[in-house]
């Protein structure tokens, strides 16, 4: 299987919302939230764009400080500077970057707002100093939490929302990540079995050229995998466990 970057709507809706803080009217509006469904392909999509235009990319995580956000700025940049006020300047010089500024991706964001959204209003400030854009990704049951606070909603220049795959999206990426041919019966049923979701998608990929080595073949139909499970939505599983008890079955 390939791993190489497809560009779905979801690439193009994303690359719309960036073009629009780009030619941003107030240099204030700098945030961009992404928000989405679980496997829809936030971190990948801007990723992609991070790498492109040599953004920092910080990860939150649980129990995530204002130190530690520091830290990670400073590992990422290699800024040295060790007092508060030295150590901003010097991180907005660096995103400032002589007039081309480097953006800053802060994924899983929701992690970021405790104590009154400090690790936030940090990034923001920096990235309203440097004259750069913040993108904040979240999932969508997350999303609520930008609402929360008057001074960084008000600087959300746009929002961008990633939806899960159309029909056509996923034959998209089938084409561009499967090293056999899959028909188009059989790309239907790989976007059925895996609920719109990508990261669901690949998995059937993989699954699938197993079964055409297997059987030798350099293509697949539908016929071919007929009543086979071409991936496993183990949140669906989970969901079901507790009837599946109540029923007695094991």
């Amino acid at each position: 299987m390939k791993h190489t970057f497809v560009k779905t709507e979801n690439h193009r809706r994303f690359m719309a919302s960036v073009s629009m803080l780009e030619n941003r009217g107030s240099v204030e509006r700098c945030l961009l939230p992404v928000k989405g469904k679980p496997g829809v392909g936030k971190t990948r999509v801007v990723d992609n764009w991070g790498s492109a235009v040599d953004a920092v990319f910080i990860e939150g995580i649980p129990g995530m400080s204002l130190r530690y956000l520091k830290d990670a700025l400073k590992a990422e940049t290699g800024v040295k500077e060790r007092s508060g006020f030295a150590e901003f300047q010097a991180l907005t010089e660096f995103f400032r970057n002589d007039g081309h500024p480097r953006p800053i991706i802060l994924d899983e964001c929701q992690h970021g707002f405790p104590n009154k959204a400090e690790v936030i209003e940090y990034l923001r400030r920096l990235a309203e100093k440097a004259g750069t854009i913040l993108v904040l990704v979240c999932h969508t049951s997350e999303s609520y939490l930008l609402d929360k606070y008057d001074h960084i909603k008000t600087r959300i220049g746009c929002v961008c929302e990633l939806l899960p795959p159309s029909l056509e999206d996923a034959a998209l990426f089938v084409r561009e990540q499967c090293e056999v041919e899959i028909d188009p019966a059989l790309v239907a049923e790989v976007h059925k079995q895996s609920g719109a979701r990508y990261r669901l998608v690949a998995d059937a990929l993989a699954n699938l050229e197993r079964i055409a080595a297997k059987l030798g073949k350099a293509s697949l139909t539908l016929s071919d995998v007929h009543g086979m499970p071409l991936c496993q939505d183990w949140e669906r599983a989970l969901k079901t466990a507790p009837a599946a008890r109540k029923t007695g079955v094991k």
